[in-house]
């Protein structure tokens, strides 16, 4: 009867800690199947107790619940393994994995705890107060994601983040505007994460990737039966997921003029009327839209509505491209080599005639293009240094603006364009300029054609297609 006791007590010990841990808990079989999961876990990846409970993790990542998951390489290797967990929320998780063993030495279970990076850096900022400076190598792999991401030195982006950090603890409506890969979405995931409404949902959506007939149900959500292929049970739209949290509403200038008309009713009404219904839900999410067009002219053209244009048009920043905040190519470079060292466990450095030459670029794709090619660089770099030599393999992408020259060589040849007969039609003479010049280009760069495409200000393609089409010889 003590012993009995004594189990009920351990038992009900073990619940309450399990339930009151601050510490996300969850346990998962041999199959990779959850079996529990405390209130913790659900509230830092923003989950419901359905979306993990008796589901398998590798349908749960499939859902976009998170990204990353350190179970699964626990299950592979069966040893304890640390990793990051990104979950759709935007939180970043250091999440812990250890394999249980039943007494035939298989594996049984996997027991993991997370807690979110923004409590540790929390800890090391407040622990260490000056000396936080001396535990750099220790900080480092826990900085907040956004903090590296947004890294800036130029008076444009002090500028931008002053504005930027002014709104973001209000409810106020933002427009975001920006090129492609300027990293208009990082600043929506900051001014939510600065906010009173962190610790709720960010959803986003992209305007433009969705086709034209699906956006309203995504948005606002639909009945049963409310057309044909709807889900039996009917669906949330993302309006309702968002309650209480914040919409990100990417590309907000491809929306269709009828659903701009619903979405200003919402944004007016803070109730949302699902399709195929007949109550109205109460709303209440923070919009933030980005788009990289200009609003206001789309509004003259009459391709936007002045209404929403206006009522959307609390507060606006405009996210300025690579090529205006030069000044901050070395700082991001660096910050994206550091998140590189801590991925592939290396202590690689960029050196400062790299980041002079990465600056002579003009940087179309932005931050997103700087990124893939820091990632490849590092990759082919094989010392600790990534130098010059590594960035000669830009010149191989047809992407990347040509650099800017003071040494262009005049080609040989060129003093004879063309045999002027007086015989020929303009287009004709037109064309065998054309072809002689690009000989001549071609002859002086020995043949290469991505040079000689630097020189002609043209693609790579562009230039092997007109050596076809027009017989071009070298």
């Amino acid at each position: 009867m003590r012993d009995e006791t004594f189990g009920s007590e351990t038992i009900q010990l073990l619940e309450t800690f399990f339930m009151n841990s601050t510490d996300g808990i969850y346990i998962v079989d041999k199959s990779g199947r959850v079996l529990l999961a405390n209130p913790s876990i659900l509230e830092y990846l923003g989950a419901s107790y359905e979306e993990l409970v008796g589901i398998k993790l590798d349908n749960i990542i499939q859902s976009g619940v998170y990204r990353g998951s350190p179970v699964l390489e626990t299950i592979k290797t069966k040893k304890v393994f640390t990793g990051l967990v990104k979950a759709r929320n935007g939180a970043e998780i250091m999440s812990t994995s250890k394999p249980v063993f039943n007494e035939k030495g298989e594996l049984e279970l996997v027991i993991t705890n997370c807690r979110p990076l923004r409590i540790i850096d929390s800890f090391y900022k407040q622990y260490y107060g000056d000396r936080i400076v001396k535990k750099k190598n220790i900080e480092e792999p826990f900085r907040p994601r956004l903090e590296k991401e947004l890294a800036y030195q130029s008076p444009k982006m002090q500028r931008l983040m002053k504005v930027v950090n002014a709104v973001a603890d209000t409810d106020s409506t933002v427009i975001i505007y920006g090129e492609t890969g300027t990293g208009k979405g990082l600043i929506a995931q900051y001014l939510h994460e600065k906010s009173n409404r962190r610790n709720k949902r960010l959803v986003d959506i992209n305007c433009a990737a969705i086709p034209e007939n699906l956006i309203e149900s995504e948005l606002f959500g639909y009945e049963k039966g409310a057309f044909t292929g709807a889900s039996a049970e009917g669906k949330l739209g993302l309006f309702e997921i968002a309650h209480e949290g914040t919409l990100f509403l990417d590309e907000i200038g491809e929306m269709p003029l009828h659903l701009q008309a619903k979405l200003l009713k919402v944004l007016d009404a803070g109730y949302v009327l699902r399709l195929g219904g007949t109550v109205y839900h109460k709303v209440n999410a923070r919009v933030i839209v980005a788009t990289n067009k200009n609003l206001l002219e789309m509004v003259k053209q009459g391709k936007f509505r002045e209404d929403l244009y206006y009522r959307l048009n609390v507060f606006s920043v405009t996210m300025p491209s690579l090529r205006d905040r030069k000044d901050d190519i070395g700082i991001l470079s660096q910050r994206i080599v550091d998140e590189l060292n801590f991925k592939y466990s290396q202590e690689k450095s960029v050196s400062d005639k790299t980041i002079e030459k990465l600056i002579q670029f003009d940087w179309p794709g932005n931050v997103r293009q700087l990124r893939n090619i820091i990632e490849r660089i590092y990759v082919l770099s094989k010392g600790p240094i990534i130098d010059i030599d590594s960035v000669s393999l830009l010149f191989d992408d047809e992407d990347l603006f040509k650099e800017e020259r003071n040494d262009t060589p005049e080609p040989a040849g060129m003093d004879n364009f063309g045999d002027l007969t007086c015989k020929q039609t303009l287009k004709e003479y037109l064309e065998q300029v054309e072809r002689n010049y690009i000989e001549g280009v071609l002859r002086e760069c020995d043949g290469c054609v991505t040079k000689a495409a630097e020189i002609l200000g043209v693609h790579r393609t562009s230039l092997y297609k007109k050596k076809t089409a027009d017989k071009v010889s070298v």
